[in-house]
Formats: C-alpha cells, structure tokens, sequence
C-alpha cells in the first residue's frame, strides 16, 4: 500500500516538473517533458488513483472495525484522520501563504498578489473556489484541492457507513458510482468541475469503498479471479491501462463518446491495480517489495503537499545559476524527499503516535 501510494505521488512530482521546470526547446527535452507529464495526464490521474485507493482503505479499515467490535466509533475516526490530515495540510498553508510572501519581499524585495481566499482552504472548500475563480498563483498552494475534496469525503463518509445497514451498504455504492457518472456526463464540456468537483471524485471513492467490501467479505472470490488470470494476461491490462491515460486526449478527439466513460474505465484499472498488488496470492510484480519505495511511500503524504516548495526553491537558483535541466530535475527530488522525511520524522511522527492512541484498528 506505501509503495502504491508513493508512485502516485511521484507521478504528481513528475508532472509538475514538466509544467514548470525550464525545459529547453529541443526534441529530447519536449520528449523528456512529455514522458514525465505522462502526455499530461499524469498528474490528474495520479491524483484519482490516490481518491480511489483512500476509498478502499478507509472503506476497509471501517469494515475492520465494525467486524471487531459489531459497532463504528464515528468521533475517534474524525480524531484519527485531523492527526493525520491537518498538520502537514496546514504547514503547507503557513508556507504559502505566510513564509514564502515574506521570504519575497525580505530576499528579492517583491511584493506578492495571491488570488486564493486563505478561509476557503482552512475550511477545505478550496477545489469549489478553483472551479469558481480559477488556479492561485502561487504553485505552493495549487495541490491542496485534493486534500479539501478528501476532507470532505471523511465527514460523510463515516455518518453513511455508520447509519446504513451493512448489507446495504454495497447497493448504495453502486447508485452513489451511478450517480457521479450521471454528473460527469451532464458537466462533460466544463473542464474545471471535472477535474475538482467532489461528485466527480464521488466515483474514484466509491469505487474504492466498493471494492473494500468485497475484499473484506468475498476475499477469496477475487483471489481465485487473480489467480485464473495467467502473468501474461496481467500485463496486458497494465500496459492497456497506461495506454488509455496516456493517449486520452488522442482518444477522445478520434472517438468523442470516450470523454464520457474515461473516468469510469480509468478507476476500474485502479480497482485491478490495487487488487493485484493488495489482494493477489502472487502478484507479477509486488511493488511493496523494493523496501526503498515503501519507505518513500510512507512520506508520500509530505512528498505530494511539499514538493511544490521544493519546485519554487530550484525555480528560484534556476534564475541565478541557470542550471541545466537534469540537474534541476535531481534537486527537486532531492529536495522534495528531504523536507518530507525530516517532516515524517520530526514532526509528522508525534502527530501519528496521537493518531494511534484513538485506533481500533492500528496501521502505519
């Protein structure tokens, strides 16, 4: 699970080097920046591959729960995830709105016009004022969407698993699934809703919490299904999973009906992606077995609020020094993995002891 989570991260890094990084105009360059933007689909879809995997763990961590105990505690889940969530989402706040203006104006003696409102971020909105009024200008403060839009998954998330019987629950996803799809449809031409809108990320989650339920009570129908399916076959749907994000723009402008079931058929290769690193008896290749990325994985949570700061810094020396691509692209990684782990370790750590002291069921 770290390690899935620190490629995703990653993917997002990648992206936003490609967007804003000084890439020279040269073939190898723009085809580098195209790799890294993954045809610049990349960042966005790492993002629903990240709502679609938070579905289904705190889907599952809820079924755990509820299995142990034959109840859910909805107050130690909101303390649980304000442990986890709010320190780094803040900090990253601080930093954007407060060190780097200062840090501007006492080192380069500019000044600096931010459009974001700082009272929609504190109080998670900020992907509606992006469909509103647009991007901010700072880059610092343009990841934090995703995390508002998770926010808001977490407070109805639990009041619905809570109040609606169990052996409901999975019809429920599917109308909720069902309905998502349905206002996808209906805001197909209105780039901004799809990529921020909560109900479009409706999907990616629920989806997630689907699959939950089933893994926590039909594990071994969906390991006899991994099982019947032959290494080659796997592979297949990987490569034709990462065929279909990376060439969507080309596939909806040759057959225009895509657009409105790319969301859909996107979260359902995230559905095969977690079941076969998750749930899979023998997975073709187990990404949790490289050590150093699920120790990466465990900072993902810091690599994907922080890089952007460490973007901002190379930028900066980029102006002074006029460094060469690659190695600009070597420090922002560099940078990015360093403040995150000093995060991790010093700070995020006794954030996560607390966290585990309102645990019923303990994970990393």
């Amino acid at each position: 699970m770290d390690a899935l989570r620190f490629f995703a991260a990653f993917a997002v890094i990648c992206f936003h080097m490609s967007m804003w990084l000084r890439f020279p105009e040269t073939n190898i360059t723009g085809f580098i920046r195209q790799i890294f933007s993954f045809n610049m689909q990349g960042g966005l879809e790492a993002v629903n591959f990240f709502f679609t995997l938070s579905g289904f763990l705190i889907t599952y961590l809820m079924l755990s729960e509820y299995n142990l105990t034959s109840s859910f505690n909805i107050r130690l889940f909101y303390f649980r995830r304000i442990f986890r969530i709010w320190p780094v989402y803040f900090c990253s706040l601080i930093t954007g709105f407060i060190i780097y203006p200062l840090l501007l104006k006492i080192i380069f003696l500019k000044g600096h016009y931010e459009s974001s409102g700082w009272l929609m971020y504190v109080f998670f909105l900020v992907n509606f004022f992006h469909i509103n009024k647009g991007v901010p200008v700072n880059g610092i403060l343009g990841v934090q969407w995703s995390i508002a839009v998770e926010e808001q998954f977490y407070l109805v998330w639990p009041l619905i698993f809570y109040f609606v019987k169990k052996e409901y629950f999975p019809f429920l996803l599917v109308l909720l699934i069902f309905f998502s799809n349905a206002f996808v449809c209906l805001n197909i031409h209105n780039g901004l809703i799809l990529q921020y809108h909560s109900l479009c990320a409706l999907n990616n989650l629920s989806m997630g919490g689907l699959l939950a339920y089933f893994a926590f009570y039909k594990r071994e129908m969906i390991r006899d299904f991994l099982l019947k399916l032959n290494k080659i076959t796997v592979i297949l749907v990987y490569i034709s999973g990462f065929f279909l994000i990376f060439f969507k723009s080309q596939l909806i402008s040759t057959v225009p009906v895509y657009k409105y079931t790319d969301r859909f058929i996107c979260s359902l290769f995230f559905l095969f992606i977690i079941s076969e690193q998750c749930l899979s008896v023998k997975p073709v290749f187990k990404s949790g077995s490289l050590s150093a990325f699920t120790k990466l994985g465990k900072i993902s949570y810091g690599l994907y609020l922080y890089h952007m700061i460490a973007v901002y810094i190379v930028l900066h020396l980029d102006r002074l020094y006029n460094l060469n691509i690659m190695l600009q692209i070597v420090l922002t990684v560099f940078l990015s993995v360093s403040v995150s782990y000093l995060s991790y370790t010093y700070f995020e750590k006794k954030f996560l002891d607390l966290k585990r002291k309102f645990s019923v069921i303990l994970t990393s």
